[in-house]
């Protein structure tokens, strides 16, 4: 069996799980509001370290906190409220991919933060925080890339992994030397540490977790400005001129788009990534869309049909960055009218 299609029945069993109706969900009065998350990714190693902040609001007084995990090691952890910090048990429960932090004193109503450092495996399995491979000049090279629908990114770090579990993200990614760093929102800030580069980048918009991005690699791209918004085709080294015609239709889609809905693509940039490694078709990440390679780049001897059918991609996506990612579905299972609207769009 190829490795591709251990990878696809690997990701339907994931999926298959989280489309179960009787499936387990997360307590329904544990919210998060916001994650402040730092991730440093070895490509060398296929490993990747990280550690997260997650402001949480509770409904009512629990002393338990339920977050959805998989494959991850949990190291350190702590709770805190009210200026308080407490140390939970840790208890991992692979069958509903979750992990149990128990305390042994209750948590009152209101807000409270969580503190968790965690580590993983970037995995062949194209979904979660995954190894996308691919050749330059006959030399073996690899990106650490991110696919979180659905449900993955409880493979990257510990989470509310629902879809009606919004909350703003602040990433940074620690990148080493000759490494570029890609995620939702634009680097707000960079700082070296050890040798390496710590990218922060802005706040994202309150979003499910499956639509966070992040990735770690060498990269190009073409870009323009359209609405002093930053449009970019990001590919990997020596492919950049194949966005041409990629970043033209993700331009003229988008005004049609604002014209359309009457209102503006709210972030401030919108990247196009062409991932080598990738089992979807293409996936709506919030200012930072991926795609198959097939179907986002062209050069001159492209095939006007596989232009058309790039274009209709490319459409579909961009739909998806106000009915899916502006407004999201509660669960799964409506998870095909999401898709169904960006089809009639495109």
């Amino acid at each position: 069996m190829s490795q591709s299609v251990e990878s696809l029945l690997y990701q339907f069993r994931l999926i298959k799980y989280s489309m179960k109706p009787d499936g387990y969900r997360l307590p329904g009065h544990i919210s998060p509001k916001e994650y402040r998350i730092e991730f440093e990714p070895d490509l060398a190693k296929s490993t990747f370290s990280g550690r997260e902040t997650i402001s949480i609001v509770l409904e009512k007084a629990d002393d338990r906190i339920v977050l959805n995990s998989l494959d991850l090691k949990i190291g350190k952890c702590v709770i805190r409220q009210s200026g308080i910090d407490s140390k939970p048990k840790i208890d991992e429960e692979r069958e509903n991919q979750t992990v149990t932090l128990s305390l042994g004193s209750r948590l009152e109503a209101g807000e409270a933060e969580i503190e968790i450092e965690f580590s993983g495996e970037l995995n062949d399995n194209l979904c979660g925080f995954y190894r996308s491979k691919y050749t330059v000049k006959g030399k073996s090279k690899c990106m650490a890339v991110t696919q979180f629908e659905a449900p993955y990114a409880r493979m990257a770090f510990p989470c509310f992994d629902e879809p009606d579990k919004k909350a703003a993200f602040e990433v940074s990614l620690v990148v080493g030397e000759g490494l570029q760093g890609i995620s939702n929102m634009p680097v707000r800030n960079e700082l070296e540490r050890e040798g390496k580069k710590v990218l922060e980048f802005m706040k994202t918009p309150v979003m499910p977790t499956y639509l966070l991005f992040m990735a770690v690699g060498e990269f190009e791209s073409v870009e323009t400005e359209q609405d002093g918004k930053i449009i970019r085709v990001i590919t990997v080294p020596g492919k950049r001129e194949e966005g041409r015609l990629a970043l033209d239709l993700t331009a003229k889609f988008l005004k049609y788009f604002e014209d359309y809905t009457g209102i503006s693509y709210p972030l401030p940039k919108l990247d196009m990534i062409a991932i080598p490694d990738f089992a979807a078709g293409a996936m709506e990440n919030w200012g930072a869309i991926t795609f198959r390679e097939l179907l986002l780049l062209s050069d001159e001897n492209t095939s006007v049909s596989r232009k058309r059918r790039l274009a209709e991609v490319i459409a579909h996506e961009l739909w998806h960055q106000w009915s899916g990612d502006l407004v999201t579905m509660k669960w799964w299972n409506d998870l095909w009218l999401n898709e169904s609207f960006a089809d009639y769009m495109a």
